[in-house]
């Protein structure tokens, strides 16, 4: 995906576990974390996405549409260019132009 990638942009690609998945790609502005291309992604297409976050600023992810974060079960999982970063961090981890991120419920 990185070779077709438009200069300035970064990908998100979210597996939802059964088979469907969505891919996203949008330019990315100063400070941009993966929780704000998260958010851009889904104001701009058709998906939702359900978080608050915790005591210490942490990201508790509820849902993506309808698949529900059930911890020790089926769980989002993300990755940044292939490395896995903790979902709770997800608003602390700044992305770059060309960066892919993978959400996998897992």
């Amino acid at each position: 995906m990185k070779g077709g990638m438009a200069a300035g942009n970064a990908a998100l690609v979210i597996y939802y576990g059964d088979g469907r998945m969505n891919k996203f790609e949008g330019p990315v502005i100063n400070n941009m974390t993966v929780l704000t291309a998260l958010i851009a992604s889904q104001n701009n297409n058709a998906f939702n996405v359900n978080y608050t976050f915790d005591n210490s600023g942490g990201v508790i992810l509820r849902a993506i549409n309808s698949s529900i974060n059930n911890f020790g079960s089926s769980e989002w999982n993300f990755y940044l260019n292939g490395h896995s970063i903790k979902s709770n961090n997800i608003n602390r981890e700044v992305i770059s132009s060309g960066d892919i991120i993978e959400v996998k419920y897992e």
